[in-house]
């Protein structure tokens, strides 16, 4: 029988064997390689057991020497259930849409076959020998265009062969070239290469779309390596495509050339070239005419046509295709008498194209060519008619001259703050010097590609992860692309955490030193004995710090309100402590809510230690003597906006004076104020409170407290 098919069919069409279940090796065995005229086989069998009869047909034809398409049918007896919302019959078999996209279609192409009939079953409502409506199996249909999808976008199905270098899932590729890996329950898994860098991308089965990054973005080296998680759904099932860095598309196989005589039966050229019989086409009518053509020697090509609006439909891999459309006007008699448009792949060629005006007259052949760039997997020539009838000859399709890829510079994943700005440089190069254009696909609403830069500026409400495809275009059609996730996340509030410590002295309220881990107090040198520390607080919102200090003395204070004093204040009038010589710990921890609720912040911890020893020398009596020669007189005190200070000293000079808040910080500084009477204005700006006036740095500084008034 597939004997008398072969001899009688002038398609050369697939010749395929369907076999019931486990009759498989006594009917196909005697069958392969040139034993008979078969092309490959529908086997039916459990959907649990698809994997692995797909691959064994595979690799048995394989090594027969003519490798077999091989397709599955009638995955079980029970068959496809109805869609779990289906509206109509839907019988008394469960969903079961899940278990079939995993086991009977993901199981056959990853097993190296071709493909699924879904079986309908005899319990299901609209069963297989009496269904009237495929709506009822509309989500299994989803699932397989989602599948088309991918091997017509990414990778064409049959460039890649089943292979057994993964710990976990499903495998086929191109070995050190491109991997896909499913996951029919979710995880992940190790991939043995022998070396190479790879990208990593995963593809949801389930719902379709672009790719998406998991954990890992990329594999180097040799040997065993994680791909990671998937994106999101762990425990769902995944698609792996593992990209060689230096592949910027699949790489172009040896494409079929098409060569169609339209309208007429299959013709040989002078030069031996074969025109197959009118094929491919989809509406129109044939028309022949006798007569003899100029132009050409090929007379007969020119003879037949397709007319009225109809299309070509040429299955093809991905890439880049010369295509040359045969034109000759054996029907007008003059220009003007027929016009038509040419579209290729949804691209105008040809506009209101006249083929006795182009030709300079009738039954002359003329032939156009161009360059057709197909990402779909089917070159589509539509031809509409404007003036009567469009209409064509015969027709080429040829691969294009072999022309490198631009390559994109790698992106990688990319993370902005919402309120934020990030820009994002974009480029590419090409090895053969083509111009390259840069595009970027599924952009969100606050993006925008300007002069090869990404930038994106999004807002509060964006919060998202977002999938963006980048493409390089040269100007031979031949693309790269990467597909990267911009990672938009909550504008980070400031830290709640204790920065630092201050060590005060209680009677002027002023700043004597930071307190550091390992500090050494000598009371006998500090300017004074009443001391108190400041727990100083990042620009987080601060509900309470709770200070505690062990050691030779111990204490634990709760503070709501700044300043943070270990030893208490009063509206920034610290209140005295005089430490007793000894080692100390002091740790101050922030709370975002009042009396040490709410999660704690960023916790600061220091060791200090105290003694009392009497400096040597004179450097303490010429200090001493310094600050006994200076008077300092200053009202009206409380002031409102300004007051006076008056400098005496026994020989005239100059002196920085400060003002600071009940914080420490410094609110008014003069660098060098001579000896004599000076009239200070803080500003308006001064909130009414408590300060401290400085005279002077270091150890011979007078501080005195000064009040402002509303």
């Amino acid at each position: 029988m597939a004997a008398y098919v072969n001899a009688t069919d002038p398609y050369n069409h697939h010749i395929v064997l369907h076999t019931n279940v486990k009759e498989q090796a006594a009917v196909y065995t005697p069958l392969l390689g040139s034993a008979s005229d078969l092309t490959g086989v529908s086997i039916q069998t459990d959907w649990n057991n698809v994997y692995k009869e797909t691959r064994e047909w595979v690799e048995k034809s394989a090594n027969a020497g003519k490798k077999w398409v091989v397709a599955n049918d009638e995955q079980n007896s029970v068959g496809v259930s109805t869609d779990a919302n289906y509206a109509g019959k839907r019988g008394n078999v469960a969903d079961n849409q899940d278990d079939m996209r995993k086991e009977a279609l993901w199981g056959n192409l990853m097993g190296g076959g071709t493909g699924v009939e879904y079986y309908f079953g005899g319990n299901t409502g609209e069963t297989d020998l009496a269904a009237e409506d495929f709506r009822s199996r509309a989500k299994m249909y989803r699932f397989t265009r989602y599948a088309l999808d991918f091997f017509r976008t990414y990778v064409p199905l049959a460039d890649s062969k089943p292979l057994n270098n993964v710990n976990n899932g499903w495998v086929i590729g191109q070995e050190g070239k491109v991997y896909i890996i499913y996951l029919k329950k979710g995880g992940t898994s190790q991939i043995n290469t022998e070396g190479g860098r790879y990208t990593v991308q995963w593809y949801d089965p389930r719902n379709g779309g672009d790719l998406q990054s998991g954990t890992v973005r990329t594999i180097s080296g040799g040997g065993s390596k994680s791909i990671g998680n998937p994106p999101n759904s762990a425990d769902q099932d995944w698609v792996v495509l593992l990209r060689a860095s230096q592949l910027t598309q699949p790489d172009p196989v040896p494409q079929t050339l098409y060569r169609v005589n339209a309208g007429g039966s299959s013709f040989t050229t002078s030069e031996g070239t074969v025109f197959s019989a009118d094929n491919y086409a989809s509406g129109g009518s044939l028309y022949t005419r006798s007569g003899d053509i100029t132009n050409s020697a090929q007379d007969t090509l020119y003879l037949s046509e397709r007319y009225g609006n109809f299309s070509y439909n040429f299955p093809v891999t991905n890439g880049s295709y010369t295509v040359v459309l045969h034109f000759a006007e054996i029907y007008a008699s003059d220009s003007n008498q027929r016009t038509f448009h040419v579209d290729m792949e949804g691209q105008r060629m040809l506009t209101g194209y006249d083929i006795f005006a182009r030709a300079g007259g009738a039954w002359k052949a003329v032939q156009e060519r161009f360059t057709v760039a197909v990402r779909d997997g089917m070159l589509t020539i539509d031809f509409e008619s404007v003036l009567n009838n469009a209409k064509v000859s015969a027709i080429e399709v040829m691969a294009a001259a072999t022309n490198a890829p631009p390559v994109l510079s790698p992106i990688g994943e990319q993370a902005v703050q919402a309120g934020s700005t990030l820009t994002v440089p974009l480029s590419a190069s090409d090895t053969d010097g083509d111009a390259v254009t840069i595009t970027a696909l599924n952009l969100p609403e606050f993006a925008q590609l300007n002069n090869n830069v990404l930038t994106f500026a999004p807002g509060s409400g964006d919060v998202g992860r977002y999938p963006i495809t980048v493409r390089a275009t040269d100007s031979q059609q031949a693309t790269d692309e990467e597909t990267f996730t911009l990672v938009v996340s909550q504008a980070e509030t400031a830290a709640l955490a204790v920065t630092s410590f201050t060590l005060m002295n209680a009677d002027t309220d002023g700043e004597i030193q930071e307190l550091t881990d390992g500090a050494q107090l000598n009371l006998a040198t500090l300017p004074t004995r009443n001391l108190n520390i400041r727990a100083n607080t990042g620009a987080g919102p601060v509900g309470s710090v709770k200070l505690v200090l062990s050691g030779k003395q111990n204490r634990t204070q709760n503070e709501v309100g700044a300043p943070y004093a270990l030893f208490a204040d009063s509206d920034g009038d610290y209140r005295p402590w005089t430490p007793t010589v000894g080692s100390y710990s002091l740790s101050a921890t922030p709370f975002p809510d009042a009396k040490g609720s709410g999660t704690a912040g960023r916790a600061l911890t220091v060791s200090f230690s105290v003694i009392s020893q009497a400096p040597a020398g004179r450097a303490g009596l010429e200090a001493q003597a310094e600050s006994a020669g200076l008077t300092v007189l200053y009202y009206p005190n409380p002031f409102s906006e300004s007051f006076t200070l008056q400098l005496r000293e026994s020989s005239a000079g100059k002196r920085p004076v400060f003002i600071y808040d009940h914080t420490g910080r410094k609110v008014w500084e003069r660098d060098d104020l001579p000896t004599g009477k000076h009239l200070i204005q803080p500003g308006q700006h001064l909130a009414p409170g408590l300060y401290i006036l400085q005279i002077g740095q270091g150890p011979g500084a007078q501080r005195m407290k000064l009040i402002k008034t509303p």
